[in-house]
């Protein structure tokens, strides 16, 4: 018998590509259970639970603007689904409904599809060829309905999040918080950014849809935070070249990991942590040891539970400052890690103890993350700090930077392409 590479994940497939070639019917209504399968039976439920071609002509493109995607009627979501356990929907019953149907009937909650998803390898083995729909005793679906309405799902969190944006937009507007001027761009923007993409040439994987969190009172969550850090690097490239030292603004891997990692709980030994530590983290050392005139590194720093502070660490002064809208202090045993980090590549250098970094007060639950941004802006390039009266200004403009810059690298890219 052939050995073939294992799979452990119902839903993920490691190389699609590949032509493996098995023979289902030792595998398919042979009492097996689904784990540890070969490829080729991972292959066939993701065949099976994909949507059809023909389906997909008949939802919006990933391409189609956003602002075009709200006028997409989406099927209701059911709020409550009354069965037992997502499992006893899989029947033998021959499917009695195209997976089409699914556009016109109640769809499922996300977290009731990853229950029917988790549950589709096993059915498939058993011989199980179709869902039943929860609401209604005489449909039956094939499997692919299950990718159908995880696209069904996918929309409609898309335009949730967009309306939810434009609503927040015109309320501010009425409260007359925001120039009318950026209303204009947003729009503008809406009118020509794809729906289902990601934000371009700036690393963080944000996808469009997280940008709508932008246009609201929500807390940022880390793919926010680096993407506004990766673009001012970017727009502000010719300040931080033109210092005469060296400044690193660092993501915030950065200090998730000083803080966070097992290497520097311990006495780190240098050649042990520059061997196992990320390579990221092991060159910002290297530029802080090897700058004749001392290195200035300025991040935003995840801090328990659910908030940001600002962090910035002088090499030539000697000093570690820490900024909070809360007035929270430092984790303590993230001091003791971050200690740790810097005798690794300073080792001679005894920093000061650490000081306050001045930096606005939030008066709400939700800016952290924006005021910590700007207060690393404040210190490096002189931007005002945070206030209450420019919250929303400051959320749009972070919004309108990262977009316009996504798109001015989209159509340099589409320039060049064949």
């Amino acid at each position: 018998m052939p050995t073939h590479r294992l799979h452990s994940d119902a839903n993920a497939v490691e190389d699609l590509t590949s032509h493996e070639v098995g023979d289902l019917s030792l595998w398919i209504g042979k009492r097996k259970v689904y784990h540890n399968v070969p490829n080729y039976v991972a292959n066939e439920l993701c065949r099976r639970t994909s949507p059809l071609p023909s389906l997909l002509e008949l939802l919006p493109s990933a391409s189609l603007p956003v602002l075009q995607l709200l006028g997409f009627t989406t099927p209701r979501i059911t709020s409550a689904i009354l069965v037992t356990t997502p499992n006893t929907l899989f029947s033998f019953h021959e499917p009695t409904h195209m997976s089409l149907e699914c556009c016109q009937i109640p769809a499922p909650t996300s977290d009731f599809l990853r229950q029917l998803r988790a549950y589709s390898g096993q059915a498939m083995l058993d011989g199980k060829v179709s869902i039943r729909h929860w609401d209604r005793e005489d449909v039956f679906l094939p499997f692919d309905a299950l990718g159908t309405w995880a696209l069904i799902l996918e929309i409609n969190t898309a335009k949730r999040a967009w309306i939810d944006a434009l609503h927040w937009l015109e309320s501010e507007e009425q409260l007359h918080t925001i120039p009318e001027e950026y209303t204009a761009c947003i729009k503008s923007l809406l009118c020509q950014v794809p729906w289902k993409d990601h934000i371009k040439g700036l690393g963080s994987g944000l996808t469009t849809t997280e940008m709508a969190t932008f246009l609201s009172k929500k807390w940022l969550s880390d793919a926010h935070i680096h993407t506004m850090l990766a673009v001012t690097r970017h727009l502000r490239c010719d300040v931080l070249s033109g210092e005469g030292r060296c400044i690193e603004i660092a993501s915030p891997d950065f200090t998730s990991h000083v803080f966070n990692s097992p290497l520097l709980s311990t006495t780190p030994v240098a050649s042990d942590y520059s061997l196992n530590a990320p390579k990221s983290i092991v060159r910002l050392g290297n530029k802080l040891k090897s700058a004749a005139s001392g290195t200035l590194i300025a991040a935003v720093s995840y801090s328990p539970e659910n908030h940001w502070a600002c962090l910035f660490i002088d090499s030539q002064a000697g000093t570690i400052q820490w900024g909070d809208s809360m007035g929270r202090a430092m984790p303590a045993s993230g001091e003791v890690q971050l200690r740790a980090w810097l005798s690794l590549f300073l080792p001679h250098m005894q920093f000061l103890p650490l000081e306050t970094l001045s930096c606005a007060r939030q008066s709400d639950s939700y800016s952290c993350g924006i005021i910590a941004v700007n207060t690393l802006k404040h210190h490096v390039f002189g931007d005002d700090l945070w206030s209450s009266t420019h919250r929303e200004m400051l959320r749009i403009e972070e919004f309108l930077d990262i977009m316009e810059f996504s798109e001015r690298w989209r159509a340099s890219v589409s320039a060049f392409a064949p």
